[in-house]
Parts: C-alpha cells; sequence; structure tokens
C-alpha cells in the first residue's frame, strides 16, 4: 500500500517555508506592480457612446429593481394590515 501523502500544513511544510525579507518583498511588489501596468494596457477601454449606453442600462434597472422593491413592500404592508384588522391588532 503506497504511503500517503502528508496533510496540507504540516511542520514539514511549515520547515520548507522560509520568510521573505524585506528585499524580496520590495522587488516582489515592485514586479507585481509592472506585471499590473501590463494588463491594464491590454484592457479595450470603452469609448464615450458605450460608456453611456451602459450606464442609462444601469440606471433604467435601477430604478426598475426599486419600483418591484416598493411594490412588494406597499403589497405586503397593505395584507399585513388587512390580516392584523381580522384579529382587531
Amino acid at each position: 500500500m503506497p504511503a500517503l501523502p502528508a496533510p496540507y500544513g504540516t511542520q514539514r511544510d511549515q520547515v520548507e517555508k522560509r520568510p521573505m525579507a524585506i528585499g524580496e518583498k520590495i522587488s516582489a511588489t515592485k514586479v507585481f506592480i509592472e506585471e499590473c501596468w501590463d494588463e491594464m494596457g491590454k484592457v479595450t477601454w470603452p469609448d464615450y457612446d458605450q460608456l453611456k449606453s451602459a450606464t442609462l442600462v444601469v440606471i433604467a434597472f435601477v430604478i426598475l429593481i426599486s419600483a418591484v422593491i416598493w411594490i412588494m413592500d406597499v403589497a405586503s404592508r397593505t395584507v399585513i394590515g388587512w390580516i392584523m384588522g381580522a384579529f382587531g391588532a
């Protein structure tokens, strides 16, 4: 029967990892920022017309959902009022 692998987080795993020195952290952060900057250059940014239409869609959707929630609130308040009135509360 083959040996089972050691569970994650065992002492052996912790011994193999060493803390990064300050210089290594700074270097790793610099590399990360450079890679992020490169990726941001690859992004296809929307033009004004696309941005305007997407914004209008979001605003319309928010208004629609707000109206649905308001209608549900009024309806539930009315039904609860009828139920409470039926029992004299």
